[in-house]
């Protein structure tokens, strides 16, 4: 189910923003998405699960509104830096990896 108090967007990417979601209709949630083909939002009205019509038989549509998912961040660049190999004793490799991940934090918020 749609948290629709957080970020959506529909399946393919597209941003969308939420209008209303207490219409007085089969469908209830009132939503603008950027229209595949200009950049012009389009207003549609959608099931609270998402769908824009029920006729797709539950199967996933790319006009499918999500919440947008979490941002993945990596931490794999990390073993590649020079700092890794000055390390000496487990403290000390605990030490400059607690100080690389507060500077990765800051730069990655």
């Amino acid at each position: 189910m749609i948290d629709w108090t957080k970020p959506i967007q529909t399946r393919d990417g597209r941003t969308a923003r939420v209008l209303a979601t207490d219409i007085e209709d089969r469908r209830p949630v009132v939503v603008a998405v950027i229209s595949k083909f200009s950049l012009a939002e389009v207003v549609t009205c959608r099931y609270l699960n998402g769908k824009i019509t029920s006729a797709s038989g539950g199967r996933p549509q790319h006009t499918d509104i999500i919440n947008v998912p979490a941002k993945l961040m990596s931490y794999a660049e990390w073993w590649n830096t020079d700092w890794l190999s000055t390390a000496s004793t487990n403290n000390e490799f605990a030490e400059l990896y607690a100080e690389y991940r507060v500077q990765f934090d800051r730069e990655n918020r």
